[in-house]
């Protein structure tokens, strides 16, 4: 399945006047100094082999990580040729015994090389042992280089005794004269170091915990140099190696290790955590000056560089079903442009794709979201701490307009979803939510941990889990965790785009508002939406009406922001699943919003599990006609209470109705629904002008069991789940009036609370 450009929906008018926007908000941002970085975390799936449990729910596979190097090795060459590939160390995740993996590479922004020798790097996914003759000259070398005593390095055995490679104690220390340290290791062992069992890498499988203990204040935290000071340039004579001699560091003191495994035609290096740019970019230097010196690449692996503002780093990491690309952010448009296409055009070459189908045949994102980061070159310099009223702006704003959180969402969304909105996380703390905000003002600058601490604890889902916000904020200036102090705040709203251009017009919209909050903060109070943030916001045409609206104000404040860039998003989001049309009126069903409310835990083996409901649907009925009260429509023998809208010859209404059979449900004791029959009736002529009916599955009732293997075999199966029908015979059949219960919301009708249309009761 070919990666879609997006040329399609925007053609080259259309697409010109988005280009022109987006100049004209990078002259904006200079103009007022205001800083902007915008970067992402777009995911994708494999186009072959969807069905893979990689490609679906699980987080690893061989395949994933196969088509990973393949996409950093091509993104490397156009973005940052000669930088320096990584096979890192990933996240940790409760439940799984290892971290995951992460592929990256790092670019200094002053342009100095990292790696100066390209060809004394090694790519090789899964490299072949060797022998370890050459590891044991690579750490000879090393030491010297580093200044330590080459004792130190252990020999480092598998469990049959063979020796697997060596392990350095090292750490570097000292902010006025740099040092590279190290220590002995008292432990159990005699004169080598057994590994732990595994297939982890080795700086992951050693015996650390064996070591004997020391007094606390011998485990006090190492200092490290100071990063205020300019970088270095280590491929230039100037540059001053770290000072050398004897280590007072007692036995045992130092817990992390440099690792030398030997590989077919390479030396694998399992890097520690370091702590400062300073001492990363001086190891790296004199590892390259050793693979020289013995003429042997090395694979770099073990942990990444710390977080720095002077580096630039891409990162391509596993997720549940995905592989997610953690892009450096971007400064200007043009940059962001040429970013995201050449993305999507390498990661297409790459045989990944932003989308999947449903076995359905529905077209849906990939699942894994595309969460857009926004903050500025350097913490200190981000706009949301040099402006914190920033934060209640797109908060306030947001409440105000549910579209920006409804029309580019995923398919699970609400207070336990991946991304709640303020107003769903802490519904009866609103009046405190409002007195918080209300202390951000744009006349007030707020030191940074006042900001974080006036909105981190309104800002999480309903568990209290800071990282699932629709804004999150635990990258700002978290004030328990210096390293995560990037003054950056994640919009993670949106779920992946089917294309490089949609992703673009979401980041211009973004955008755009920034430059109209820098200018005239929003400061109105939050709205307590109850009932109606599901009834009137789940439906799409009261989505797209409220983006219309966010769109007339941005062309209020001078900036052109069409509202039909967003059109073929609600479109994707919420498809048409039928039609019934005649030269009078026409009827379209199109997917509506429901959310997937969390049920009642149960503790599995592998930890605590929190199934959802998916066992309901919602359409959205639209009738459009120049005379809409001449008609009317019936669902299986209901008639539809058709609503008003803005637009004098359109009427809606959301239908809610339960679709599969499930034990884990809010209602398991109701049968489905489906198949659904819509009868539109002429009242001036009582009868029946068209009927359809509406499927879930197969029209002979058989649920799909695999997924698409063409776009072609997708879009037959939406077709077949509704079928036209003749209108039977003269006159009208009866339809009845649906009871109060059931119309509990002005917008929606939900038949799981009607009796007479399930008999089974």
């Amino acid at each position: 399945m070919p990666q879609k450009t997006g040329n399609q929906t925007f053609s080259p008018t259309r697409w010109q006047a988005v280009q022109t926007l987006g100049r004209q908000i990078d002259e904006c941002l200079e103009r007022d100094k205001v800083g902007l970085t915008l970067g992402g975390e777009p995911t994708f799936v494999a186009a072959a082999d969807p069905a893979l449990p990689e490609w679906q729910t699980a987080p690893l596979g061989e395949d994933k990580r196969r088509r990973a190097r393949r996409l950093l090795l091509r993104l490397c060459r156009l973005w940052a040729p000669g930088a320096p590939i990584q096979f890192a160390v990933g996240k940790s995740y409760p439940g799984e015994d290892l971290p995951r993996w992460s592929f990256g590479s790092y670019w200094r922004r002053d342009g100095h090389p990292l790696w100066s020798a390209p060809q004394l790097l090694s790519t090789a996914l899964d490299p072949r042992p060797a022998s370890s003759r050459q590891a044991r000259l690579f750490l000879e070398i090393l030491a010297d280089r580093l200044g330590i005593d080459r004792q130190c390095g252990w020999p480092v055995r598998k469990t049959g005794g063979e020796t697997a490679g060596f392990a350095i104690p090292l750490l570097r220390t000292g902010k006025t004269v740099p040092r590279w340290t190290t220590c002995r290791w008292e432990g159990p062992w005699k004169k080598t170091i057994p590994l732990l069992p595994g297939k982890a890498p080795m700086g992951l499988r050693l015996p650390l915990h064996q070591l004997e203990s020391l007094p606390e204040d011998l485990l006090e935290e190492w200092l490290d140099t100071d990063d205020s000071l300019p970088l270095p340039n280590p491929h230039r004579p100037e540059h001053q190696p770290s000072a050398s001699g004897p280590s007072s560091v007692p036995s045992n003191s130092i817990r992390v290790a440099l690792c030398l495994q030997p590989a077919r035609g390479a030396i694998r290096v399992f890097l520690p955590p370091i702590r400062s740019l300073a001492s990363f970019i001086d190891l790296l230097s004199k590892l390259e000056a050793t693979a020289r010196e013995v003429n042997v690449p090395v694979r770099l692996e073990g942990y990444p560089p710390p977080f720095d503002p002077r580096l630039r780093q891409l990162t391509i990491t596993p997720d549940p079903g995905v592989l997610e690309v953690n892009l450096p952010p971007q400064e200007s448009w043009p940059a962001l442009v040429d970013a995201m296409e050449s993305l999507y055009r390498e990661a297409g070459k790459c045989g990944l794709i932003s989308w999947k189908f449903f076995p359905d045949g529905r077209r849906v994102g990939s699942g894994g979201g595309t969460h857009f980061t926004l903050g500025g070159n350097d913490p200190k310099l981000s706009p949301w701490l040099r402006r914190p009223d920033l934060l209640r702006s797109f908060l306030s704003y947001w409440n105000h307009h549910p579209g920006l959180s409804h029309a580019f969402a995923g398919l699970f969304v609400g207070p336990t979803s991946q991304a709640p909105r303020l107003d769903q996380s802490h519904p009866l703390l609103l009046a405190d939510a409002n007195f918080a905000l209300s202390r951000l003002s744009y006349r007030e600058r707020l030191a940074p941990e006042k900001t974080d601490a006036l909105l981190r604890n309104f800002l999480t889902d309903l568990t209290g889990n800071a990282h699932r916000a629709e804004f999150c904020i635990d990258k700002l200036f978290p004030v328990e965790f210096p390293d995560r102090r990037w003054g950056v705040v994640e919009w993670r709203g949106a779920e992946m785009t089917p294309s490089a251009r949609h992703w673009l017009v979401l980041a211009l919209l973004l955008r755009t508002l920034m430059v109209r909050f820098w200018r005239e903060p929003y400061r109105e109070e939050l709205i307590a939406w109850g009932d109606n943030l599901y009834d009137r916001f789940a439906l799409p045409l009261f989505i797209a009406e409220d983006l219309s609206r966010v769109t007339h104000d941005l062309r209020r404040a001078g900036f052109a922001f069409d509202p039909r860039w967003l059109k073929p998003l609600i479109d994707f989001r919420f498809p048409i699943l039928g039609r019934l049309k005649t030269p009078n009126v026409d009827i379209e069903l199109r997917l509506a919003l429901e959310p997937w409310p969390v049920l009642g835990s149960a503790i599995a083996e592998d930890g605590p599990a929190q199934p959802v409901d998916c066992s309901c649907e919602r359409l959205q009925v639209l009738l459009r006609s120049r005379e809409p009260d001449r008609f009317q429509i019936c669902c299986n023998g209901l008639r539809l209470p058709l609503v008003a809208t803005e637009d004098p010859r359109q009427r809606v209404l959301g239908l809610r109705f339960k679709v599969l059979d499930l034990p884990d449900a809010l209602h398991p004791h109701l049968p489905p629904h489906p198949p659904l029959t819509f009868d539109l009736i002429d009242v001036s002529q009582e009868t029946i002008i068209s009927r359809g009916r509406y499927h879930f599955h197969r029209p002979d009732g058989t649920p799909y069991t695999d997924l698409p293997a063409t776009p072609a075999e997708a879009r037959d199966r939406v077709r077949e789940r509704f079928r036209q029908l003749p209108p039977g015979k003269a006159g009208l059949p009866p339809c009845q009036i649906p009871p109060a219960e059931a119309l509990h919301r002005p917008h929606t009708l939900d038949l799981l609370r009607i009796r007479s249309l399930n008999p089974s009761e």
